[in-house]
């Protein structure tokens, strides 16, 4: 798993920043100073709860924060069980695509014989959508339906039938 280090450039600047400020203005140094004596006030302080205990909970609670963020950030998720399979033939063509976590993108036919992409030509008057390969000079596959969306929405559907099938 690799870190991503687009904030250190930013984090060194604010570091360098707080310390040049603390530095060279005199203002910050005494309300920096100012702020740990309320800070030792309140920890030493008779509340309900003491504020040792306090500063405890914050802290972990802070902690707790920051792990959280990690994995929204900086963990990716798990791949698909499923992300070996980008191959598979239906209708007597080759269909590939890669997977982006669970959804099949990059979807298109090619040629059983050449393995060269196919192409398709739409009839209106038969509602057929008709793949071929130009290579071989051959119609490979035939569907009953106007529209390309329409095609590779069956496909998809059937890519995830089959899967299923396997699985069990």
């Amino acid at each position: 798993m690799k870190k991503s280090n687009a904030f250190t450039p930013i984090l060194v600047f604010i570091i360098v920043l707080v310390g040049v400020l603390f530095v060279f203005v005199p203002a910050v140094k005494t309300s920096v100073f100012q702020l740990q004596n309320e800070l030792k006030t309140l920890l030493v302080s008779h509340y309900a709860i003491n504020g040792w205990l306090l500063l405890f909970l914050v802290v972990f609670a802070l902690i707790g924060l920051g792990g959280v963020l990690y994995k929204i950030y900086y963990i990716k998720p798990k791949k698909s069980i499923y992300a070996h399979h980008t191959v598979q033939e239906i209708k007597n063509a080759v269909w590939k695509w890669h997977w982006n976590e669970n959804k099949i993108e990059q979807l298109w036919c090619f040629c059983p014989t050449c393995n060269d992409e196919l192409s398709y030509d739409t009839d209106h008057l038969l509602q057929t959508i008709t793949f071929s390969c130009e290579r071989c000079n051959k119609e490979v596959s035939k569907f009953n339906s106007q529209n390309i969306n329409a095609v590779l929405a069956f496909v998809k559907n059937e890519i995830r039938r089959i899967l299923r099938k396997n699985k069990k």
